[in-house]
């Protein structure tokens, strides 16, 4: 009896995904409610922290590892220590933290096209939850957010509410995507002569 051959979807593809941008945004928040499906109480600053899980996302089985990064200065030569071999680059900033959100084409871009140049960003709005209070006139806007990413050039633009557990599986799922379309132009990129 001749082997079962393996159909090329059913492979687990391993991919990283690793977040970015200033202290206290929502980063850690973003991928524990993600993972563990609940908010983390207890705020705890994360000099570097990772974690990997498999997820069936669109029929694909993924072993996907998070990587969750210090934000905060200083911690740049470790922070630098995360970014090989990744795929996707989840660049944070909070709607109701107006520096984080200047940082992110201040501090943050270079950074991160400096060692991942050929990888896709998508920027992430979190805390989004904070437009239901009665402080709109100090928040970031979508549009704000959504005008960034196209200035940038990057791969996509979400938002979300780790408290609330929306949008977050859609911004790992848009990963995903960007991860697979980002693949598929490199593949086509390549040439034998």
């Amino acid at each position: 009896m001749a082997p079962k051959k393996r159909n090329k979807k059913s492979a687990v593809r391993k991919v990283k995904i690793i977040t970015a941008g200033d202290g206290a945004v929502g980063k850690t928040s973003l991928l524990v409610t993600y993972s563990c499906k609940r908010f983390p109480v207890v705020y705890t600053p994360t000099i570097c922290d990772s974690f990997a899980e498999n997820r069936i996302i669109d029929g694909q089985e993924f072993f996907i590892t998070f990587w969750d990064t210090a934000g905060q200065e200083g911690y740049e030569r470790l922070r630098s220590l995360s970014y090989p071999e990744t795929d996707c680059v989840l660049l944070c900033y909070s709607i109701d933290n107006k520096a984080s959100f200047y940082n992110i084409e201040k501090n943050w871009i270079a950074e991160i096209r400096h060692y991942c140049p050929d990888i896709p960003v998508i920027l992430v709005a979190t805390k989004v939850d904070q437009r239901e209070e009665d402080k709109l006139d100090k928040l970031i806007t979508h549009s704000e957010g959504d005008l960034l990413a196209q200035k940038l050039k990057l791969a996509s633009f979400m938002e979300c509410s780790a408290l609330k557990n929306e949008g977050v599986n859609e911004v790992i799922t848009e990963a995903i995507k960007c991860i697979h379309k980002n693949t598929n132009r490199r593949k086509r990129k390549c040439s034998i002569l």
